[in-house]
Parts: structure tokens; C-alpha cells; sequence
């Protein structure tokens, strides 16, 4: 059997060969289906047969299956395409090379039932095995196949369907379908073995396969290669029925994406005559500006008394005047208002005014985003049925908006603006799930916006616009490619009288963007016995928490920094499961906030007040990230917090101001990190850092909401959280465990100079976990306490003040195993300054050992008060 490989690395099979497809006649170049059974009529209407080329005698060059997933478009496997798929799998987007059609929904091939259409442009993945296939114009009455939002699972079965060659065909003329069950399961691939004989054969590359379920049927897979055991034409030898198919789960929103918007017959556009008339216009194909705007009808009077009237989701309506903001709606099928001007806020009066009109805006899911106090973007849900605000709303989720002369939000989450200074139109996404600004401050057009009268969307990234001199002009941005593509500056309404309405606003929900890019929740385990974490408040009480192996969050609280006989712990919330170290953070108002992640990657936050033993509500800060988020504090007494997401990228997130709730995530510079960030203040800035895959430790320096350049420090690789020591005059000193268990230093000699190139190492002893530092406040001297092998915990110093190179002999600090890495900390109390450090127990036992002033390595032990198992 001859094989054509693919020119990528194959992950299941090493010399699996391409399923290119079949020819349609037997004199044909034998190519690239389903050996099983043939399907009954209309069964798999969604199946598609592709015919690519055109030979000598009017026939096609080669065959493919594929599947309807949308009116207009059939997926299918790029290699059907290429001109050599053993050479590579590189197909140029646009119109295909050679004549395509597209036969859909005929499972009998010698009937005419179903429908015929020329592909006109086909999309490839950039990285897989996959093409979407657009249609010359939409199919009726077929159904296209849903997309799988799940990855199969090992055992389960799936069904496979094409029109490739069967046991006994080279050209059938019916659908055929076969059962296969899933061997194995990759990042982007899913291997399958056929049942009962059923192989993947010549001309089912592209095909579908899928799974049904309670009466429907999710496509799981494009077929892309097989070893065609079994199939007409084959060596008798080769019996091996596996294959080889893309997953859809991880490639849904690429394809949703390039689907373009799903949209109403009809976008609304409204405008308000000076007159007060509320006029409404029915706009055909509002996703591609083909239509000119219809003559209007009047379906309200009275409406001159709002400045600012905009459209909102259902048929709703927002009017702005001086008292305050108005709400109302119309019910489609009648007519007839059954909410009519009801007054839901005093607040908004100043975006009435000519200034301001044009920084309020509304998306698809009805939420109203407007910048407030000249730079801050925040937004706001009403409630109608309870006549009540969204609770989660009405906070600042980003600053430096003020450049914008307009914004206009074009679906959910989905915010333009208009720089002032330059004109040029600007794309942000906000994603409301993760809290994570997915796209912020994107330039996606270099042309000059600020001639606009006003901005308004029919949503799925329609913009379209209004200029003093009548004209009415439709765009639409296509995220997929990151361009209008064509889909700009289309006029479709003229007249003066545009210019003189007081308001245009279209219907924010006529068109949808099928994309979900809300990032998946990484899966995340308890981490047993996380460290511990301990603050000092600025009123003196000691303040501790940590995740135990159940992923129960303790905190405790010792109000007497002397007496560490008296922590009151408490546990909770009940039913949440935490893992990781928390983080604590103070606010300028003397606020303790605690940080906390779950399993459901999720940060959870809460305060509670100076002095105070009572926390607030938690607040959920989102966030979908793989790594704990650390906390720092900016110099202005800012809270921060860092995280690492799935991808192996930092983010962070800051508070408004001091003291109050926190913006949305957003993306920093640097990949490829693996384990939390280590975060530390210095004089005007934070450093970061952070560990990659491979151990190698990196440091960048964040300030004023960006972050320089990483850089690689030490000649050799770490494992573990490094611990970082700030010195006198902001010099930074870096701890961390060697691959080879050994620790290990970095320290600067200036403020914000190089480090060393190589390591120093600190001392003989071999350690299990990370290492934790700090300044001994008594003698100047840095302390290092470390697990060693037999899970006790030793300590070192350095041998001569500021002299890191010489460091004393490990010594035993605690005859006690620890099962957690030490967390060592400076405190105040009325005996003075000093030191100690905190482990538990694999009890997760508590236990303070305390450095004893002028007698060098000996400690005073503690053995805290063991939590509530409430």
C-alpha cells in the first residue's frame, strides 16, 4: 500500500498516509472513505461530496467528503487542496485553484435531490489539517451540523460518514457510514478504529465525524488520514482500519469566527427627529451593507425630550436628559410600549451634552459602557424585569479611555473607539466571564474617524456611521482575519436630514458574533501542603493562611504580635475548594486583603478593616488562570495582582485607585512561564519573576501598566518559586533550589544594575522545596531557612554582612519534619524587631519558630493553635 504523508509531524501514526481523494472515474489517478454501510435516504443530510478540478473529460481530478456547518459553508481537510499533500499542506486563501462543487444533502448520488453549489473561497487553519469551503450561496433547507464542544473520550464511539470507496466500490453512489471508537486522544487529534470492518477510505478525506446523542448530532472530528484497511483497491495485507481525525472542540472558535456574524432578516436603525418622531428603518443584510436604508415609519412621538436616545438589546430604549436616564420598551408584535419613559437613574445627565454624547454606548447583551471622570471606561446593566441594576456593574474595569472622541460597542463586550488625537479606530474585547480584556486598544483602521456625526452597530461588528453631509456608511470588521477585508465603507443611506436627527442609533442585537473566546478554565488539583503565608498589618497584628489538602482556605489572626499562643483561626467559605499559597495585601486605609485561588481558576478576594477580625463578602476576581495569583503593591498604594494563564502568559490586574475594587485583567508581555510569579515593590515599580518550562528564571520590571523586557538570569536552571529579599537602596537579592536540590543566590550589587552571571551557592545542603529569606531586622544579616530531605528545616546566614559569596553551615533548625516549605517573616512586636519563620506539619499542624536575638541560630519554638475542622 502506498502512503502520502503529510509534510507535519504526524502525532499517532508515523507513516499514515494523506487521505487525498478519490477520482470519479476508474481511469483516473486513484486518490484519497467510508467502508461501512450505505446510509438511508436523507440520513446525514449534513455530509457533503466535494468535487475538485476538472479532467480531461469533464470529470473531477479528485473527490472529498466534508460537512454543511453553516448555510454557506462546508469544513473539509485542507490536504484536499494541495497540489502535493506529501510535499505540505500550504493552500493560499481566497478562491480555490482549481473548479470546486459542493453536492449537499443528496445521500443518493443518482438522484438530483439536495443542492449544488461552486465554492467561491476557502479559509485554511493556519496549523491544521482543516478549510473552510464557502458556498456561492447559501443552501436551504438542510441542517447544518452542530460543533462539538467536548473533546471524545477514550472508548467512546463515534460515527464516521462519506462518499469515499467502500469494501467493494471505487465510486459509490450512495453515503455511506460506519462505527468507529476512539483509541486515543491528543492536544488537536483524535485516532479512531473502525468496527465490523469500517475503515476510513480514498475520498472520505474531509469527512465528518461525529457523535449522536439524545436525538442530536455534534460534529467531533474532520477525517485526515488513515491506513485503509479493508477498502476497495488496497493491499489484502493491510488490515489496519485506524484513522486519524482533527478535533473540532479545539478549533470551534476559529471556525465560528470565520462563519462571519449570525444576523436578523433585518438590522433596526432609529433615529430621532427634531420634531421628537422616533423613527424606525427595517435594513436588509445588515452583516454585509448591501442594502440600501428603506424609507422610515414612525413608531413613537414625543421623543425630543431626550438630547441622547440609544437602542438597546429587545427592542429597548435609553433616552438622557438633564435629570437623569429614562428607559423604555416596545413590544415587537404589537406595537404597543409596556414600559414607556420610566426614569431608572438620576446619573448619565452630562452625556446629553454635545461633549459627552458620543462616549456612552450600548452593546449586544445590553450592557451600557461609557467613560466617566474623562479617562475611566466602566459599564452598567439594567434589569428591567426587576427594575434593578446588575450588581457587578457601575466599577471601573479600565483606564485611558479619555483619548477616545467616540466609542461605539459592537457586540457583547466589544468596544471601539475613536482616537481624538489621530483619528484612527481602535478595538478592544472585553471577555465578562474572565474578567480578562481578550483584545485592548487594537488599531484596525489608519483612516481619519473624528468626521463622524456619530457611531452606532447593529452588533456582530457592524459599525456604521453618520457624517455631517448626510451620508450613512456601513463597515464590518472580521476578527478572523483581523481586517474589514472588503466589508468597509459602504454607503447605503443619504440625506440631509441624517445629518439633522438628534439621535441615529441602530439595534445593538440584530447581529451576533458566534466566536466564544472566553478562555477555557484549566484544570487545577489541590496542591498539597502549599506553603503558608504570613503579614504583619501596619497596626501590628500577624495575619496567616493557607490551603490545606482538602482545599479548605484557613486564615488566622494573632492580635498580639508577641504572643504566638493566641491565633484565632477561621476556615471557609464551606463547600469552596482553594488551593495554592494565598496572598495577603494592605491598603493605604489599613484595609488586610487576601487573595485565594480555586480549582475553578478563580481568584477570590476579600478585606477586612484595620484592627478588624471580621472579613467582608468575598469578591470574585475571575480570571481562568493556571497559576495562584501573587499580590504586590504599587509605590501610589495601588494592589496588584499577577497571574499565569494556561498559555504559560502574565497578566495583571490593578485596583482603580487605593482601596477599592480592581479593572480587568489584562494581557502582559512574555510567554512560556510555568508556576506562580514571584512579585516584589521597589521604588517606583514591581519586579516580577518567574520560572519557564525548562527551570530558567526570568525577571522584568512592571511600571505603569507595562512591563520591560524579560531577562534570563543564572547560568543554570531552578526549580520551585524563587524567594526575593528587597536591601537597602532597592537592591534586589534572589534565592532559589538548583535542579540539583542545592540553594542558590543572585544578588545586585546596584539598584537596578545587572545580576551576577552565575549562581552562587549557599552552602552544602541538599533541600526538598524553596527556599524563603529575609533580612534578620536584629543584625543586618540575611537568614535562609530551607526543607531538607528528611523534611526538617535548616537555616543559614551569611557569614559577613553584604558578603553573599561566604555563608555559614546549614544547621537544624527543628528536630520537627515539616511537611510544607518554611515562610519566614520580620515582625514587631513590644520586645523589639525580629524574625521567624512558619511550617505545618503532614497533620498541617502549625508551628512558629522564632529566632533567638544574640544567639545565632537557635530558635523558640511554637506550636500554634491547631484550626477548626468546622
Amino acid at each position: 500500500m502506498t502512503h502520502m504523508r503529510h509534510a507535519r509531524p504526524l502525532s499517532l501514526f508515523a507513516l499514515v498516509a494523506a487521505l487525498i481523494a478519490a477520482p470519479l472515474t476508474l481511469t483516473a489517478t486513484p486518490a484519497h472513505a467510508v467502508s461501512g454501510t450505505a446510509v438511508a435516504d436523507n440520513a446525514y443530510a449534513f455530509t457533503a461530496r466535494l468535487e475538485i478540478g476538472e479532467g480531461a473529460k469533464g470529470d473531477a481530478n479528485r473527490a472529498c467528503s466534508g460537512a454543511l456547518v453553516d448555510a454557506q459553508w462546508v469544513l473539509t481537510a485542507v490536504s484536499c487542496f494541495a497540489d502535493n499533500p506529501a510535499a505540505g499542506l500550504e493552500v493560499p486563501a481566497g478562491a480555490p485553484a482549481l473548479k470546486t462543487t459542493a453536492t449537499i444533502g443528496r445521500t443518493d448520488l443518482t438522484t438530483t435531490t439536495g443542492q449544488v453549489r461552486d465554492v467561491v473561497q476557502l479559509v485554511p487553519h493556519p496549523d491544521h489539517d482543516l478549510v473552510l469551503a464557502k458556498l456561492a450561496s447559501p443552501v436551504s433547507g438542510i441542517t447544518p451540523v452542530a460543533l462539538s464542544a467536548t473533546a471524545p473520550a477514550a472508548g467512546e464511539e463515534l460515527r464516521v460518514a462519506g462518499y469515499g470507496r467502500t469494501k467493494d466500490e471505487w465510486v459509490p453512489l450512495r453515503l455511506h457510514a460506519g462505527t468507529f471508537t476512539v483509541d486515543s486522544v491528543s492536544a488537536t487529534e483524535v485516532a479512531i478504529t473502525g468496527r465490523d470492518g469500517a475503515a476510513v477510505c480514498k475520498g472520505d478525506t474531509g469527512g465528518p465525524t461525529f457523535r449522536e446523542a439524545g436525538g442530536s448530532v455534534q460534529l467531533v472530528g474532520i477525517n485526515s488520514r488513515s491506513w485503509q484497511g479493508g477498502c476497495f483497491g488496497e493491499t489484502e495485507t493491510e488490515t489496519r482500519t485506524g484513522a486519524v481525525n482533527t478535533r473540532i472542540d479545539k478549533v470551534r472558535t476559529w471556525i465560528n469566527a470565520n462563519l462571519g456574524p449570525v444576523c436578523a432578516s433585518s438590522g433596526a436603525l432609529y433615529s430621532v427627529t427634531p420634531e421628537g418622531s422616533l423613527l424606525r428603518r427595517n435594513v436588509t443584510d445588515p452583516a454585509n451593507g448591501t442594502a440600501a436604508v428603506p424609507a422610515a415609519s414612525t413608531i413613537d412621538t414625543g421623543w425630543d425630550q431626550y438630547p441622547r436616545v440609544l437602542a438597546g438589546n429587545g427592542a429597548t430604549f435609553y433616552g438622557i436628559k438633564a435629570d437623569g436616564l429614562y428607559f423604555s420598551h416596545r413590544v415587537s408584535s404589537t406595537g404597543q410600549w409596556d414600559v414607556h419613559h420610566r426614569q431608572i437613574s438620576t446619573g448619565f445627565p452630562w452625556y446629553r451634552l454635545p461633549e459627552n454624547r458620543n462616549k456612552i454606548t450600548i452593546d449586544r447583551g445590553g450592557h451600557i459602557w461609557y467613560v466617566e471622570g474623562g479617562d475611566d471606561l466602566r459599564w452598567q446593566q439594567y434589569i428591567s424585569a426587576t427594575n434593578s441594576w446588575n450588581p457587578a456593574g457601575n466599577k471601573k474595569i479600565d483606564s485611558g479611555w479619555g483619548r477616545f472622541s467616540h466609542i461605539v460597542a459592537t457586540d457583547d463586550g466589544v468596544v471601539y473607539g475613536v482616537d481624538s488625537a489621530t483619528g484612527h479606530l481602535l478595538r478592544s474585547r472585553y471577555d465578562f466571564e474572565s474578567q480578562r480584556w481578550l483584545q485592548r486598544h487594537v488599531t484596525v483602521s489608519f483612516a481619519d474617524w473624528r468626521d463622524s456625526q456619530g457611531l452606532t452597530s447593529f452588533g456582530g461588528d457592524v459599525i456604521m456611521t453618520v457624517r455631517p453631509n448626510g451620508e450613512v456608511r456601513h463597515y464590518r470588521y472580521q476578527e478572523a482575519v483581523g481586517d474589514f477585508d472588503g466589508l468597509y465603507n459602504r454607503l447605503i443611506g443619504s440625506g440631509s436630514w441624517w445629518a439633522g436627527y438628534t439621535s441615529v442609533t441602530g439595534a445593538p442585537d440584530s447581529c451576533r458574533l458566534r466566536a466564544d473566546y472566553t478562555p477555557d478554565s484549566p484544570a487545577i488539583d489541590v496542591a498539597p501542603f502549599s506553603p503558608t503565608s504570613v503579614m504583619q498589618a501596619s497596626t501590628g497584628e500577624i495575619e496567616y493562611a493557607f490551603t490545606d489538602n482538602e482545599g479548605r482556605l484557613v486564615s488566622g489572626r494573632q492580635a498580639d504580635p508577641a504572643d504566638f499562643t493566641d491565633v484565632r483561626w477561621t476556615a471557609g467559605p464551606a463547600n469552596e475548594v482553594f488551593t495554592g499559597k494565598p496572598q495577603f495585601g494592605e491598603q493605604p486605609d489599613g484595609k488586610v486583603a487576601l487573595t485565594v485561588q480555586n480549582v475553578n481558576s478563580e481568584a477570590w478576594w476579600r478585606r477586612h478593616g484595620a484592627s478588624s477580625s471580621v472579613w467582608d463578602g468575598w469578591t470574585n476576581l475571575a480570571g481562568a488562570m493556571k497559576e495562584s495569583p501573587v499580590t504586590a503593591k504599587r509605590p501610589d498604594g495601588v494592589l496588584v495582582q499577577f497571574a499565569v494563564d494556561d498559555d504559560g502568559k502574565p497578566w495583571y490586574r490593578a485596583q482603580q485607585r487605593p482601596n477599592v475594587d480592581f479593572m480587568g485583567w489584562i494581557r502582559l508581555g512574555g510567554d512560556g512561564f510555568a508556576g506562580p510569579l514571584t512579585a516584589v515593590t521597589v521604588r517606583d515599580s514591581i519586579q516580577l519573576f518567574g520560572t519557564d518550562s525548562t527551570g530558567q528564571l526570568r525577571t522584568a520590571n512592571f511600571k505603569n501598566g507595562a512591563v520591560g523586557s524579560w531577562t534570563s538570569l543564572g547560568d543554570q536552571k531552578i526549580t520551585h518559586t524563587p524567594s526575593v529579599v528587597v536591601y537597602p537602596g532597592y537592591r534586589l537579592g534572589v534565592f532559589a533550589r538548583g535542579t540539583n536540590g542545592k540553594i542558590v543566590t543572585l544578588v545586585q550589587a546596584v539598584e537596578g544594575t545587572a545580576y551576577p552571571a552565575a549562581w552562587t551557592q549557599v552552602g552544602a545542603l541538599t533541600a526538598t522545596g524553596a527556599p524563603s529569606a529575609v533580612i534578620d531586622p536584629t543584625t543586618g544579616y540575611t537568614a535562609v531557612v530551607a526543607r531538607s530531605q528528611d523534611g526538617t528545616i535548616h537555616h543559614t546566614r551569611e557569614e559577613v554582612q553584604g558578603a553573599f559569596g561566604t555563608w555559614r553551615a546549614w544547621q537544624q533548625a527543628s528536630t520537627r519534619p515539616s511537611a510544607t516549605d518554611p515562610t519566614a517573616f520580620t515582625y514587631t512586636s513590644t520586645a523589639g524587631s525580629n524574625w521567624a519563620y512558619i511550617s505545618r506539619t503532614d497533620s498541617n499542624e502549625s508551628h512558629i519558630s522564632q529566632a533567638q536575638p544574640g544567639n545565632p541560630g537557635r530558635f523558640t519554638e511554637y506550636d500554634l493553635p491547631a484550626p477548626s475542622n468546622g
